[in-house]
């Protein structure tokens, strides 16, 4: 055979270096859960209205992307005669006092293009005659049949009220949905599903977004065991697939921590954190004894601790640290000692009293300040109730981008470390399938 040899390759390519603009991005779902839900199979239809419930009617969930699937029930439709209006009510026994303030959800059904003009009325449960209300007027409009959400604020001023209005009680309310029609010769008719009550609109904060960028390692590999068949040799054990990944990023959104298995955000708009100033001690008599005092007019109400004194200008440091008395009210005190008041007159709120021969000394406090806070705790109270997405770029030498996308994504290790050099954020992830869905997909960008 003569010497020869082939000098033509297939042309290939390969996977571009992680880049300082690669950037992974996290979706965190939770559950919407509200504090009620009416169901539509029990109702008082008013006037001539006819209703009938059909539990297999039922919408998709447009306020959520529920990791548990869609909790949507079925659909009341109520029906009426020639130029009249429509009208149910709903009991709905539970404390009024925690929603007051909140928000109520439904889906409507549109049989037709059109617009549906609704009257939404809230009264007290004892009410009989439901004649203190508050109403809302909500106009519907769709561009086919369906269903469509409405959202009614109940922290907003009412767009028409009935005798005194509604007062929130603890025994709870009538709901009525109305709607009218617009044509003499039209037949009335609404469709109603799935309504839901929230104590307010942060209830809503289920679904954020999460970006990491500046990735420096992008790593981990599909792995599954192979195990021996007594009839057909070697074969795969599907039980043992898994992927695991790990991110290391250098910068992070804000909100990062929810990434957290054990995090969740709490209700909480109040908090503190420490603070240090320096202070001269004036001079205050009470109930005819000479005090010094410091006011801080700031301080945190309701936390005790994290308070500390000290004479700023004593070289001595262990002579200089002032003893907190753990009293809450005037008393006599050593020229070492201090205390905080802790009444309800809003003139000595944050007030620390000394003894009288501090009057005119330079104090550094360290207290804990009042401070606007949105807080996030570590409880995992929430962790198999939330489910994570992420998605990540991947881009080919030519110029082909690879969208990588995990529908379901558990973070195995969260970054908590704190050191002098440069911070990295490392995240562990392991993809998750549900049944009959893969454990990830790639779509490559073509346009």
């Amino acid at each position: 055979m003569s010497k020869c040899s082939n000098a033509e390759i297939i042309n290939t390519l390969s996977l571009q270096k992680l880049d300082q603009q690669t950037e992974a991005t996290f979706t965190v779902l939770t559950d919407l859960e509200s504090c009620t839900t009416v169901n539509f199979r029990k109702f008082e239809a008013d006037g001539n209205s006819i209703g009938v419930f059909d539990g297999y009617l039922v919408p998709d969930d447009m306020f959520s992307c529920s990791p548990r699937g869609c909790v949507n029930s079925g659909t009341l439709t109520v029906t009426g005669g020639v130029g009249e209006a429509v009208s149910t009510s709903h009991a709905i026994v539970t404390d009024a006092t925690e929603f007051a303030a909140g928000v109520v959800t439904f889906y409507v059904y549109m049989r037709e293009a059109g617009t549906q003009l609704f009257n939404v009325t809230v009264s007290d449960i004892a009410d009989n005659e439901r004649g203190n209300y508050d109403g809302y007027e909500v106009e519907v409009a769709a561009t086919s049949s369906g269903f469509a959400p409405v959202t009614i604020d109940l922290s907003v001023v009412s767009d028409f009220e009935g005798g005194t209005g509604w007062l929130a009680t603890s025994s709870g309310i009538y709901l009525t949905v109305e709607s009218p029609v617009t044509e003499p010769t039209d037949i009335g008719f609404m469709g109603l599903s799935t309504l839901r009550i929230f104590n307010s609109k942060e209830d809503f904060h289920v679904n954020e977004a999460v970006v990491v960028g500046c990735l420096t390692d992008f790593s981990g590999d599909l792995t599954v065991d192979a195990t021996d068949s007594t009839c057909f040799g070697a074969t795969y054990d599907a039980s043992t697939a898994s992927v695991e990944k790990t991110i290391v990023a250098g910068m992070v959104t804000p909100n990062y921590a929810i990434l957290s298995p054990l995090a969740r955000r709490t209700d909480t708009t109040e908090g503190w954190y420490g603070e240090t100033v320096r202070r001269v001690v004036q001079e205050e008599v009470r109930n005819g004894i000479t005090y010094g005092v410091v006011q801080l007019a700031d301080i945190s109400v309701g936390e005790c601790g994290f308070l500390l004194a000290q004479l700023s200008d004593n070289c001595n440091i262990v002579d200089g640290l002032l003893s907190q008395l753990s009293i809450p009210v005037e008393t006599s005190l050593s020229p070492r000692e201090f205390l905080r008041l802790n009444n309800d007159v809003l003139a000595d709120r944050g007030k620390l009293l000394f003894h009288e021969s501090l009057i005119g000394q330079s104090l550094q406090i360290r207290y804990p300040k009042h401070a606007n806070v949105r807080e996030i705790v570590y409880d995992g109270r929430d962790m198999n109730m939330r489910r994570v997405m992420m998605s990540i770029p991947v881009r080919l030498t030519d110029g082909t981008i690879e969208n990588h996308i995990y529908d379901n994504v558990l973070i195995t290790s969260f970054p908590a470390s704190i050191t002098p050099e440069e911070t990295t954020f490392t995240f562990t992830i392991s993809a998750q399938r549900d049944a009959g869905k893969p454990f990830y997909r790639t779509q490559q960008i073509v346009a």
